[in-house]
């Protein structure tokens, strides 16, 4: 009965770890698919939103508001605009701008993890790392080794 459960549990955690990784790369392809499939004010608008973002990334203390005052428009105008542009909240569209940063700097530098937080706009490491496994369904560490074997293998593949 014990082996049964634990098979349970495993085979159920699998599961849940798929349905994460599914749905980041989801958001990661939104993101992504954006300037191909909206019109050119909403690329333009868009453009314009994560150039200020990638400016003011590692700024922990950013707020909607503050992008909203940059892009000139209330909060509330900001918001249908960016609903409707991207189809993620502003507070959404943020916290997935710093995590694929955070995955981008943890596959490309040595940085240590708390570095990388601080440097993607996260005031406390260990908020960052809760973050990043609720999102990627693993640790920042484990996370760069997969990437990086990853790549590994595709080199080895290529050669």
């Amino acid at each position: 009965v014990a082996l049964g459960i634990a098979i349970f549990l495993y085979v159920r955690h699998l599961i849940q770890r798929q349905r994460s990784v599914a749905k980041q790369e989801i958001s990661a392809v939104k993101i992504d698919m954006l300037t191909h499939h909206a019109s050119q004010l909403d690329q333009e608008f868009i453009r314009n939103v994560m150039d200020y973002l990638t400016e003011h990334l590692s700024d922990g203390d950013l707020q909607v508001n503050d992008v909203a005052d940059a892009m000139n428009m209330s909060r509330a105008t900001f918001y249908r605009r960016l609903k409707q542009a991207a189809d993620l909240s502003p507070n959404d569209f943020i916290h997935q701008v710093r995590m694929r940063q955070a995955a981008e700097r943890l596959v490309t530098t040595n940085d240590p993890v708390s570095t990388i937080a601080y440097s993607v706009g996260f005031n406390n490491p260990k908020y960052f790392s809760k973050c990043f496994r609720q999102d990627y369904d693993m640790s920042p560490l484990e996370y760069r080794q997969q990437a990086r074997a990853k790549a590994e293998t595709q080199a080895a593949d290529e050669e």
